[in-house]
């Protein structure tokens, strides 16, 4: 029951820290890691409805909404002015 989640970052901050949130729990995240300059993170999820919330002093970034389904990849990628688009499998 799960899928996977391949984040990338055109320009992505030395102090970024992408979170990941269920929501059904918006308070806690299920998933939090400093980038330290690293452009791609690749991780499995079980199937559901998250949010991503990436944070730095420095730069601002949106938060997105994605959805995990089963045996698929669904990706997110921030361009160079730090705007995310979610493409999800159909």
């Amino acid at each position: 029951m799960e899928g996977s989640l391949t984040i990338t970052f055109k320009n992505p901050p030395q102090e970024l820290i992408i979170n990941i949130y269920s929501m059904q729990s918006m308070n806690t995240p299920i998933w939090s890691t400093p980038s330290e300059g690293k452009k791609e993170f690749k991780l499995p999820l079980n199937i559901g409805n998250y949010v991503i919330k990436p944070t730095s002093p420095t730069s601002s970034f949106f938060e997105l909404a994605f959805q995990i389904r089963q045996g698929k990849e669904s990706m997110i990628s921030y361009d160079e002015r730090n705007q995310g688009k979610v493409s999800t499998p159909h």
